[in-house]
């Protein structure tokens, strides 16, 4: 049981180093949530994982194997979901047209199960992927990138701007795929949304881990106060 495993990982762009020294590991059906203020560098820590920004120090790991330096579309190959914080969908084709294209090959029934947890998706096969609301762009965001990631799901604030009401149904979806032991990691600035659904939790601050352990009743406390400007 190995998962995901980023080991000192240092990244950034061009000559300005960004993430500095940054351990982390999320075993299989675990859900671990990266929380900071905005800036920290929790985004570039993930693009440095994905290989989209080269590393200057450090490894990522996946089951043990170096994925580091590894072109990013070798890494989705290899099984690794990332939800970027943009939406990033193809706004002139329909919502059937977009899952389709995002499929590894054949029927996907785990994207079934994730259409269950997002029904207005469903509804919404035949509809061009750009009329759709903010909101139901990152549904189908979320059921692009769960239903295909077989063995890591990275999920950059994927609830930015969703009503509350909505934050249910990504939650199912995320647990969903966590109970069939893909490897979860969120960040996130909504606390009621990620604290429920994280086993272990991170806080960043200028580029570096400043606290970091299991979810406990006190958690709250703990990453507020590096939250408060």
């Amino acid at each position: 049981m190995t998962g995901l495993e980023v080991e000192h990982l240092g990244t950034g762009y061009g000559t300005t180093q960004v993430v500095t020294d940054v351990s982390l590991s999320v075993e299989p059906g675990q859900i671990v949530a990266i929380f900071g203020r905005n800036g920290v560098g929790k985004t570039t820590l993930l693009r440095g994982i994905m290989g989209y920004l080269p590393l200057s120090c450090g490894r990522v790991l996946l089951d043990g194997e170096p994925i580091s330096g590894k072109r990013t579309h070798v890494i989705v190959r290899a099984g690794v979901g990332y939800a970027a914080q943009e939406r990033s969908i193809f706004s002139d084709l329909t919502v059937e047209t977009n899952l389709k294209l995002a499929r590894q090959g054949g029927d996907n029934r785990e994207e079934e199960a994730m259409l269950n947890c997002f029904p207005r998706i469903r509804e919404r096969m035949t509809q061009k992927a750009g009329t759709l609301s903010g909101g139901e762009q990152k549904m189908l965001i979320a059921v692009r990138t769960l239903a295909n990631a077989s063995r890591v799901a990275i999920l950059d604030e994927i609830v930015e701007g969703v009503q509350p009401g909505l934050l249910g149904m990504f939650q199912e979806a995320v647990r969903r795929a966590s109970s069939r032991g893909l490897s979860i990691l969120l960040v996130e600035q909504h606390l009621n949304y990620a604290l429920p659904l994280a086993h272990d939790f991170i806080v960043m601050s200028s580029g570096r881990v400043v606290e970091a352990g299991p979810v406990t009743g006190s958690s709250r406390e703990q990453i507020e106060r590096h939250l408060v400007l």
